[in-house]
């Protein structure tokens, strides 16, 4: 069977579910609040007796509450990856 393409036209359905947002609405909500939809996770690696180890953290997002996580945060429009990894660590 070969797999169908289906291209993009870059448009979503008129008819979406009450109450849910449509692409461009969420860009421009991010777009005035600062944030440029890019993210950065920091990966920490460490030895604890010769056992490679990665320092991870439990989500507070309450959609993903109790589960593991890398540190990561939004990059926020007035900063560069690296200031925004630093802001993250600090």
């Amino acid at each position: 069977m070969t797999p169908e393409i289906i291209p993009n036209k870059g448009t979503l359905p008129v008819d979406h579910a009450p109450g849910q947002k449509n692409i461009k609405t969420i860009l421009k909500e991010l777009e005035s609040d600062g944030i440029i939809g890019i993210s950065v996770d920091c990966v920490i690696f460490g030895f604890d007796d010769n056992e490679l180890k990665v320092l991870l953290i439990k989500s507070d997002f309450e959609k993903y509450e109790n589960k593991w996580s890398l540190l990561g945060d939004l990059v926020n429009n007035h900063e560069d990856l690296d200031q925004a990894a630093y802001r993250v660590l600090r």
